[in-house]
């Protein structure tokens, strides 16, 4: 008999908002452009829409305990640039709504939130005589 273990899959920025904070080993701007080219998003402060917080040295506690609240995954640099390099497994970093346990695939696309209006009724056809 086999017995499987299930891994963690990859760790990937492709669709993800990321945040940096703190004082990387890499230029800012060069981890944005790393960012940017494997098809991240990088904005400049945490918030519900945030996937990714990626943070160098000298990172306070709330600051990490705030994007945790918030369903955000917090990386360590190395982190980042394992999963840039496609070789990063998870080990460390929350997932992303872990406290609700959904996945971070799950997040209602904005078209969704809006309702659609209802189609106005039909018109009977007059029949001709």
């Amino acid at each position: 008999f086999f017995s499987f273990i299930s891994l963690p899959p990859p760790m990937s920025v492709s669709g993800k908002t990321i945040v940096f904070t703190g004082t990387l080993k890499m230029k800012r701007d060069d981890a944005k452009t790393q960012a940017e080219a494997a098809g991240a998003k990088v904005t400049g402060s945490v918030s519900a829409n945030t996937d990714i917080l990626v943070c160098g040295q000298g990172v306070g506690a709330k600051k990490t305990d705030d994007a945790r609240k918030k369903g955000v995954e917090v990386w360590t640099e190395d982190q980042f640039t394992a999963a840039l390099a496609g070789g990063g497994r998870g080990g460390g970093g929350g997932k992303k709504r872990a406290a609700s346990a959904a996945p971070a695939a799950s997040k209602p696309a904005k078209a969704a939130k809006k309702s659609a209006a209802p189609a106005p009724p039909a018109k009977a056809a007059k029949k001709s005589a």
